[in-house]
């Protein structure tokens, strides 16, 4: 999801694949969704499923996961985080960053899904790390409060990376999103793309 400052205004883009959902949170729009103080303080898996429930009001039938947001929630699964030590690499840089530790570090598990910070309300698509406990290494953030997401396997990442050319598994609009699409023949069961190291809700 993308946040736009503009004039006071807060204008949020849900990013759903190629499809042109978004909505505006402006007082003078009509039916416009109130992001209450529940929903901001309520963690990443809350944040996700009623974002996922407004965008799937206009579904897409040919695709079995409507959007990111979808995605993460059927098949993620929420972490804990815990100051590890893990030197921070540069913010912005998460699925970079994440991938370089895994690499680094063959006993973590990279996941993606989304997170949220102690100075950020909102949950936003991020990258990091995962032990054999579940624990989270997030190599961008310091500061992170509510992680839930997707483990993936370390040859799937890299093979998507590769693939595509930039780092990121899940948003994937250089190949047409074949996560969420699930037309890719390497993604048919998404299942065989988690790692078996962690247990998925």
């Amino acid at each position: 999801m993308k946040l736009v400052i503009l004039k006071s205004k807060r204008i949020y883009v849900p990013v759903s694949g190629n499809r042109k959902a978004y909505w505006r949170t402006d007082p003078r729009t009509k039916n416009a969704p109130k992001v209450s103080k529940k929903l901001e303080n309520g963690g990443a898996k809350e944040w996700i499923s009623k974002i996922s429930e407004m965008i799937n009001r206009s579904r897409r039938k040919d695709w079995p996961y409507n959007s990111i947001e979808e995605f993460v929630l059927t098949n993620g699964k929420q972490y804990d985080y815990a100051m590890s030590g893990v030197k921070k690499g540069r913010m912005k840089l998460c699925f970079m960053n994440t991938y370089r530790l895994i690499q680094k570090d063959p006993s973590l598990t990279y996941v993606e899904g989304y997170a949220q910070t102690k100075n950020l309300p909102l949950s936003v698509l991020h990258a990091w790390a995962v032990d054999k406990n579940g624990v989270v290494h997030d190599p961008t953030w310091d500061d992170g409060t509510s992680y839930f997401g997707v483990p993936f396997s370390r040859d799937f990442v890299e093979e998507t990376i590769l693939s595509k050319g930039t780092y990121g598994v899940i948003d994937n609009y250089e190949q047409d999103f074949p996560l969420l699409s699930g037309k890719s023949s390497s993604v048919n069961k998404i299942e065989a793309t988690f790692d078996a190291s962690v247990k998925k809700v």
